[in-house]
């Protein structure tokens, strides 16, 4: 069903049976191998063995091409110890330019971004300053803040700032290929599909504020992973 989001909201996804965009940018997502799963209150997906693909790869242009962006997943392993992906978009490391976020066999989240056809990095694989050390759920939030001379990624772990990641590069280019946004699935062959399960998604054209981002991971912890368009949109 779709919600009233703000037109920064590209895609949100609530995954509550369905992988439909809740927006009305339908962006649904395609389901291959993973089913529908309830933790406590929350309602996600089993992703163990497979994945959900939304939209297309020139849908998120504006993740590469010089703008602001948040990307916020709700997401829980059930096995530590092993390499998986949490989400991805574009072709792969060297193919194109892409993003990639994922748990490395030590349980520490990393990511990394490349920049064009060449696939020079923006940021390698680079700790975000997460490490998992449990099996339960979690919110992680990225917010990516373009400048020309230096692009800055936040990444927040359950409404927390836990890490600053300095760009090194500041352009980007156009992804027309590949895969659109895909959770739980690996795209560039340095780690395997998720083991685990998902209860959210959402990405903006902007950098999401602080206190948004708290008071979103608030609302969250203490009910459901259902909120209202006017909380998720209160600035």
């Amino acid at each position: 069903e779709e919600a009233t989001y703000d037109g920064n909201y590209k895609a949100v996804h609530h995954l509550q049976g369905n992988s439909t965009d809740s927006t009305s940018n339908g962006n649904d997502g395609v389901v291959t191998d993973a089913s529908p799963r309830q933790e406590g209150n929350d309602v996600g997906y089993d992703a163990t063995g497979g994945d959900i693909t939304f939209g297309s790869a020139g849908d998120y242009n504006y993740l590469h091409n010089g703008s602001d962006w948040t990307i916020e997943v709700k997401a829980k392993w059930d096995v530590l110890g092993a390499s998986n992906f949490l989400f991805a978009t574009g072709t792969g490391a060297s193919a194109s330019a892409s993003i990639w976020c994922y748990k490395d066999t030590s349980d520490n989240i990393l990511f990394a971004m490349t920049r064009n056809v060449s696939g020079s990095y923006v940021i390698t694989n680079a700790s975000t300053g997460i490490t998992i050390t449990d099996t339960n759920e979690h919110t992680f939030s990225f917010r990516y803040s373009y400048t020309v001379s230096a692009p800055v990624l936040e990444v927040f772990f359950d409404g927390v700032l836990v890490g600053n990641m300095s760009s090194t590069a500041n352009a980007v280019s156009a992804v027309n290929s590949g895969t659109g946004f895909k959770i739980l699935g690996n795209v560039t062959g340095i780690a395997t599909d998720m083991d685990g399960w998902v209860g959210h998604v959402r990405l903006l054209d902007k950098r999401k504020g602080q206190a948004d981002i708290i008071t979103t991971y608030n609302a969250e912890k203490s009910d459901s992973d259902i909120i209202t368009a006017g909380d998720e949109n209160t600035q």
